[in-house]
């Protein structure tokens, strides 16, 4: 069982809509049966076990984990505000739980650079958009995260553009790319309410982050440098609710 978001959140490396709390369709249906995992697994996305990662990679997401964060001004997690918060969203649906808990957890990487955080300049980020720039690597439909957050176009030099352009033309079904103003997303993000909401949310993700994973190890891949992302973090996932959280890498 997830610890409460107030207590700790959960972390653990693995590889990576069911209907919701208020009648809500899933954009995956599959996901709502674990029996998706076996489809992932086949496509050589294991949500468990796995040789691991590397101790640096490890050593990484330690230090991300305990270190300390600030929090926002005025924020629902305020310590006088935060249980009454999680009491007021546990029956809410998951709009309402985006609303005012993600934010909180994954702030919006375009919004840190409004805010001042200029190293953010050329990143994008998209919420619940379909992936239609990706090849997909299991059947059914593309991968649409609640949050996602990628590279713009800008990250890249003349010359990185102009090896990239043969792959990327028609800004659909390419191998390095989200969406066709996205490309080679990092970060993914599912919410849920309800029962086993957290287990839909990860297989959202295992697929998400699959496709984020795979497209960078098709273009080291291409120049015989793969064997430099052996057992290395390549992407994260953030599954949450109304009062617990789960970060996957």
């Amino acid at each position: 069982m997830d610890p409460p978001l107030k207590r700790k959140t959960s972390l653990s490396s693995v590889g990576r809509k069911s209907e919701a709390s208020d009648g809500s369709v899933s954009k995956n249906p599959a996901t709502k049966n674990r029996l998706y995992e076996k489809i992932l697994q086949a496509a050589g996305i294991h949500m468990g076990g796995g040789p691991g990662i590397t101790d640096a990679s490890r050593a990484l997401c330690e230090s991300l984990f305990e270190a300390e964060q600030p929090l926002p001004p005025d924020s629902l997690f305020r310590d006088d505000r935060f249980e009454n918060t999680c009491e007021r969203l546990r029956n809410e649906n998951e709009a309402k739980v985006v609303r005012d808990i993600s934010p909180l957890l994954v702030p919006s990487v375009e919004v840190l650079c409004a805010h001042g955080k200029k190293h953010l300049e050329s990143m994008v980020d998209h919420v619940n958009q379909k992936w239609d720039g990706c090849v997909p690597i299991v059947a059914g439909p593309l991968p649409q995260p609640d949050y996602s957050a990628g590279c713009k176009e800008t990250i890249f030099t003349k010359d990185q553009l102009r090896k990239l352009e043969p792959f990327i033309r028609g800004w659909k079904g390419t191998p390095f790319m989200a969406t066709a103003w996205m490309y080679f997303p990092y970060l993914t993000m599912e919410v849920k309410c309800g029962n086993e909401g957290l287990n839909i949310a990860d297989r959202q993700n295992a697929h998400s982050s699959g496709v984020a994973v795979r497209q960078v190890v098709d273009l080291y891949r291409k120049v015989s440098r793969q064997h430099e992302l052996n057992q290395e973090i390549v992407s994260f996932s953030v599954s949450h609710d109304q009062e617990a959280v789960r970060i996957l890498s």
